[in-house]
């Protein structure tokens, strides 16, 4: 039965890959033509859609029951000020709307709409959901689950699941269908930026290029099994990772850009297929920050943007230098 069931949707694969092919292409691997380019407006329902989830709320929820609604503002403010003046805090998936856009200065505009949305919006939101409903969740959970009322308290915290269960609890049909068109519009749009990664990852190390339409089943069946694997419980400490590695690559990024780029005007003009020492730099600090340094400075981000500005350049210029390029007499 299940052998029958794989055959027809393989079959059914041969008779509409062609056609989604052709549909889904974005020029991924290639520059976006002037013509389907797009003002600030139009990607800013991208980006803005990108971070109105679930699990922002959750945060919003999360510290706004632990530090309270004004130092969660306070807190929501600075990073709405830090991202946009940073401009990394949405930097990878900006990217990939980004091209799409007429000018870096929509792009911009459209980072920073986004930014607001996640840093205050969607976190005083969140924070105002599950204040409201925290007494019917506690009830729901002691009475109906049977737990303890210390033990519901802290359930209610426990994982982004909450803030689902709480949409269908205090939301009823409505709330259930909110959450569904929420999730489903994210997901799209995460699995965009995720198909658009791997494609980019394939052709760079393997020259592959099966199509946008393989990679796109690929990065579902990678989001189904981070699923099965209950990633969503360990999502806490999953961002605060991300945070680290994602300060550590814009620096590598910023630092190849103005500082050792123009160090390197001797060398062949040929882009390096994999750049091992930013690579090499970005592992370095991530480690140091998350590890090594933690006891001593808790402030990862900050730790990790040190190490590369430090390891980065030397490797770069020493160790890892390209081939210099060879004078004609």
């Amino acid at each position: 039965m299940i052998q029958r069931f794989i055959e027809c949707l393989l079959n059914i694969y041969i008779m509409v890959e062609p056609r989604l092919s052709a549909i889904i292409e974005d020029h991924a691997l290639e520059r976006v033509p002037d013509g389907e380019r797009e003002n600030w407006v139009k990607i800013s329902w991208n980006t803005v859609g990108l971070i109105t989830t679930l699990v922002i709320m959750f945060f919003g929820a999360v510290v706004c029951f632990v530090a309270g609604v004004k130092i969660a503002l306070l807190a929501g403010t600075v990073s709405f000020v830090i991202g946009s003046a940073l401009a990394w805090a949405l930097a990878l998936n900006t990217a990939d709307f980004g091209r799409y856009g007429k000018s870096t200065g929509h792009v911009g505009t459209a980072a920073m709409i986004a930014i607001f949305f996640q840093s205050l919006v969607m976190m005083l939101i969140g924070g105002v959901v599950m204040k409201s409903a925290a007494p019917a969740m506690v009830t729901y959970f002691t009475d109906v689950a049977g737990m303890p009322a210390e033990l519901a308290r802290q359930q209610i915290l426990q994982s982004p699941d909450s803030i689902a269960a709480t949409f269908m609890l205090f939301g009823g049909v409505i709330g259930f269908l909110l959450m569904i068109l929420a999730q489903a519009k994210a997901q799209v749009l995460n699995n965009y930026s995720s198909s658009l990664c791997i494609a980019n990852f394939f052709d760079a190390l393997f020259n592959w290029r099966p199509g946008r339409l393989t990679f796109v089943i690929l990065a579902n069946v990678f989001a189904l099994a981070m699923l099965y694997g209950e990633i969503l419980h360990f999502v806490e400490t999953w961002i605060k990772l991300l945070g680290v590695l994602l300060s550590a690559l814009a620096t590598t990024i910023i630092a190849d850009y103005y500082f050792v780029r123009q160090r390197l005007s001797d060398v062949d003009g040929e882009i390096d297929t994999v750049n091992w020492a930013g690579i090499t730099a970005i592992l370095a600090a991530v480690f140091c920050a998350h590890w090594l340094f933690k006891p001593w400075q808790p402030f990862e981000v900050l730790t990790s943007i040190v190490c590369v500005a430090l390891i980065y350049p030397a490797l770069r210029l020493t160790v890892f230098r390209p081939a210099v390029k060879v004078m004609q007499t």
